[in-house]
């Protein structure tokens, strides 16, 4: 639980945080998204979705959130951080007809099991953007279909997490 409070309150502390921010256009959530109420007494009875969102920024960074999340009444959504959440960082290119990425984990909610800190290469199959203004219409991972996130609305605290974690993961320790 400390290093959420930290987290959360960093922000009050570093105007930097202040200046962060994401374009709306370069995430990406995993579709379908299976909606349950969770099984746990004392839980609260709303509805979440365990989902990965891709973040493909325009100058080839990339992030990519395994987190729970849930829908607001006007249908917003939003990640539940505390539990769940996992980050991994690295970047992105086009090439020969698919995206080529290299990313590695660097922050997980959950206890690892042996040491996940060397990068992983992969291919990802994509639809380019008819519009020009995303990476991509789709993309495809392991027979996964990930497509434009339109209705999420903390744009500003994920760019200040994704920050924050990528900041973390360069300190040497």
């Amino acid at each position: 639980m400390r290093p959420l409070a930290l987290l959360l309150a960093i922000p009050m502390f570093s105007p930097a945080w202040g200046q962060t921010s994401l374009d709306s256009a370069s995430l990406y959530v995993n579709e379908p998204l299976k909606w349950e109420r969770p099984q746990r007494p004392g839980q609260p009875t709303q509805k979440s979705a365990f989902g990965r969102i891709l973040v493909m920024e325009s100058e080839g960074s990339l992030a990519t959130i395994s987190c729970y999340l849930y829908k607001t009444p006007d249908n917003h959504l939003h990640i539940i951080y505390p539990e769940g959440f996992g980050m991994s960082s690295g970047t992105w290119k086009k090439a020969d007809g698919h995206l080529a990425v290299r990313f590695r984990s660097i922050h997980s909610s959950a206890q690892k099991i042996g040491s996940e800190n060397g990068y992983v290469e992969e291919k990802w199959g994509y639809t380019p953007s008819r519009a020009g203004d995303r990476v991509a219409e789709s993309i495809k991972i392991a027979g996964v279909q990930y497509v434009p996130l339109r209705n999420f609305n903390d744009l500003k605290q994920l760019a200040e997490i994704i920050q924050f974690y990528r900041a973390d993961a360069e300190t040497p320790k």
